[in-house]
């Protein structure tokens, strides 16, 4: 944007010169022109500049926030314990019941169906593991973990899950 400003300074510059006869107030005129110019093109750069360090200072403060936040909790997990970000993550089927995601990862893992991280995602592997307990329980077997399946599935968290 500096570049253009300069260029454009030359070029308003070289007009004034090249008409060549223009008076002394006219050209008094035309240079106060160009600062002008000059001026509120200074000031506008000033203003965009501001904006952008403005903005850059507010998403390095949202990043530190949120490195010292995870920073926190990795300190107050014991080692033994898995970190999980998704810890309160809900699974929402769309008749509107609720259970934690995290839980029937858990619940699955407790009744021998799933093996894969618990990370409160409910991705292909868990949702095979809800159709693999529902066939095995005699339930339709559609991967969502409805009323009936927390119901059947829940027996499998320990208590200390039930903590959490």
């Amino acid at each position: 944007m500096e570049s253009n400003m300069k260029k454009s300074m030359w070029v308003l510059l070289f007009c004034v010169l090249a008409t060549g006869c223009a008076s002394s107030t006219q050209y008094t005129r035309d240079i106060g022109i160009l600062q002008s110019q000059v001026t509120a093109l200074s000031n506008d750069m000033a203003r965009v500049d501001g904006q952008s360090r403005y903005a850059i200072d507010l998403a390095t403060k949202n990043q530190a926030d949120i490195i010292l936040l995870q920073a926190k909790k990795i300190q107050s997990t014991s080692p033994a314990e898995e970190v999980s970000y998704t810890d309160g993550a809900m699974y929402r089927t769309p008749s509107g019941f609720e259970v934690k995601s995290v839980d029937i990862q858990k619940a699955l893992q407790g009744a021998g169906y799933y093996s894969g991280n618990i990370d409160g995602k409910i991705g292909p592997q868990t949702r095979e593991a809800l159709r693999a307990f529902q066939r095995d329980h005699h339930m339709t077997a559609d991967g969502v973990c409805g009323p009936k399946t927390w119901d059947a599935l829940s027996q499998y968290l320990t208590s200390v899950d039930h903590g959490k």
